[in-house]
C-alpha cells in the first residue's frame, strides 16, 4: 500500500517494500523583491543551489522535469507543463 504523507515543506510517498521517496524535489528558498526565484534546495539531497547553479544542473540533464527559459535576458528554470504539481516551483 502506498501512502502520501506532508511533513514540514517535505511531501512523501511511502511504499512498503521502497520506504520513503520524497515527492516534491526542489523548492525554492529565496525569491527577489519582483518575485524571480532565487535560490532552490533540493530536498532529495540538501544541496542549496543559487539560480545559475540550477539551470546549469536542469541543462545538464540532473532535473529531467525542468528545463531552462531565457526570460527578460537571464536563464530562468521552469518546471515542464505537465499535470503534475508536485514539481511546480514554488
Amino acid at each position: 500500500m502506498i501512502k502520501s504523507y506532508t511533513i514540514g515543506f517535505n511531501k512523501y510517498k511511502y511504499n512498503k517494500k521502497k520506504g520513503y521517496k520524497i515527492l516534491k524535489k526542489i523548492i525554492v528558498t529565496e525569491e527577489t523583491q519582483t518575485g524571480r526565484n532565487k535560490t532552490f534546495l533540493d530536498q532529495s539531497t540538501g544541496k542549496t543551489m543559487s539560480r545559475v547553479q540550477f539551470c546549469d544542473a536542469i541543462e545538464s540533464g540532473k532535473y529531467e522535469n525542468f528545463h531552462v527559459a531565457k526570460i527578460n535576458g537571464k536563464r530562468t528554470p521552469r518546471s515542464n507543463p505537465d499535470k503534475n504539481t508536485l514539481n511546480n516551483l514554488d
